[in-house]
């Protein structure tokens, strides 16, 4: 189906979209270090303006990639590309959202709960009226 054929393409091989399964689960708990790793895969899928390609082909995975790289992002590229990061993968999981049962199947099954502290790290809660 759409966003699961994960076949690879010139930039990003299939075996790198297998690979990523083991972070599936531990995403939220990687290092700083091991977050740049997994960067690097975005900035070449972007340094290629191939995002909506690598969405088609395997959309969880690139899913993955950006769950795991939004933290370097906002570490060593500053908060407005991580924020656009975040914006992309919250399109991104919607999109997604019709096939998440069939992916979980196949071992791309996530949980985003985590994701729950990002607005607020990256300024985009609304601001709190405590006093009002």
């Amino acid at each position: 189906g759409p966003f699961l054929a994960c076949r690879g393409t010139e930039v990003i091989k299939g075996q790198t979209w297998e690979s990523l399964k083991v972070l599936v689960k531990p995403w939220s708990d990687l290092t700083l270090e091991h977050t740049r790793v997994v960067r690097k895969i975005l900035w070449a899928i972007n340094h290629n303006d191939a995002l909506e390609e690598h969405a088609l082909d395997c959309g969880f995975g690139l899913a993955v990639v950006l769950l795991v790289s939004l933290r370097a992002i906002d570490y060593d590229d500053g908060r407005e590309q991580a924020k656009e990061a975040y914006f992309y993968l919250l399109a991104l999981l919607e999109r997604l959202e019709p096939y998440r049962s069939v992916a979980a199947e196949l071992g791309w099954g996530f949980n985003t709960t985590d994701l729950a502290i990002y607005p607020s790290l990256l300024g985009l809660d609304p601001p709190h009226h405590c006093y009002d």
